[in-house]
């Protein structure tokens, strides 16, 4: 049987929180599909971390902030691997957090690197980080691009969750596409905890609940779209949405929703 390397902080084989449970499902895939999963624990050297603070208190005391300096971009996530670990596996997995990890492991082991979103997308989508692009130096995000770049390069094959993500990948790293797959990660609940309900009459009104904080990225259009779908089947759906506002419902019979603050 062979052996896939699952590169994380956490145990995927335990820890069900870790990326709203992606990595605790992906270890179950990966184990059905007939492989060995062998955690490989992700840790950061103690004196780095340590440095950080340090430098971290300098330049908000310095008022130097505002200058751009990003803590994240510091040497806080340079990794500690067990070399003979990653030797004893045929493959390496590698996903969020982190996928700067390829980029610095020296290794000749083939690489799975896993995301929904690349370092370019982040910077541009997530508030805490658009906030301060503006402030930051460019040269900050040119290697943040750099080292991720690496990272994709390196890679034997690039699991995308979704056509956004793939989309980055392919253009903006310029990746070649036969190693790059859409692979949408799904709501990461155990098929044996899925209730069917049987006593739902098609005549009767279907309600389906979409949760999300972003329409765009968390798949609302997809919503959208499976509404239409029964709807074409003759059943009467009305979808609720809770976490965020959505565009113009297309269609009357799903028009009604409700907003959750």
């Amino acid at each position: 049987m062979k052996k896939i390397g699952y590169l994380l902080g956490t145990d995927p084989h335990t820890d069900r929180v870790a990326w709203s449970g992606i990595h605790y499902q992906t270890c179950k895939a990966i184990e059905q599909a007939g492989y060995e999963v062998v955690w490989i624990p992700v840790r950061n050297y103690l004196i780095i971390r340590f440095f950080n603070v340090i430098v971290h208190c300098f330049v908000k005391a310095l008022s130097l902030w505002k200058t751009g300096i990003d803590k994240h971009f510091l040497l806080w996530n340079y990794p500690i691997i067990n070399r003979k670990q990653v030797a004893a596996v045929d493959y390496l997995f590698t996903g969020y957090p982190p996928d700067f990890v390829p980029s610095l492991l020296k290794t000749t082991k083939p690489i799975i690197l896993g995301m929904d979103a690349t370092f370019t997308q982040v910077m541009a989508i997530y508030l805490p980080y658009r906030r301060k692009n503006k402030q930051r130096p460019k040269f900050n995000m040119r290697h943040g691009y750099l080292i991720t770049k690496k990272a994709h390069d390196k890679a034997l094959k690039v699991i995308c969750s979704s056509a956004w993500h793939a989309d980055s990948v392919l253009n903006e790293y310029k990746t070649d596409k036969n190693k790059v797959h859409n692979v949408p990660f799904g709501a990461n609940i155990d098929e044996k905890n899925i209730a069917v309900n049987t006593d739902k009459k098609v005549g009767g009104v279907v309600d389906a609940l979409f949760i999300g904080v972003n329409w765009l990225r968390k798949g609302g259009d997809m919503a959208i779209e499976i509404c239409r779908e029964l709807i074409k089947q003759g059943i009467n759906v009305r979808l609720h949405i809770v976490g965020c506002y959505p565009p113009p419902p297309p269609t009357p019979q799903i028009a009604e929703y409700q907003q959750i603050a």
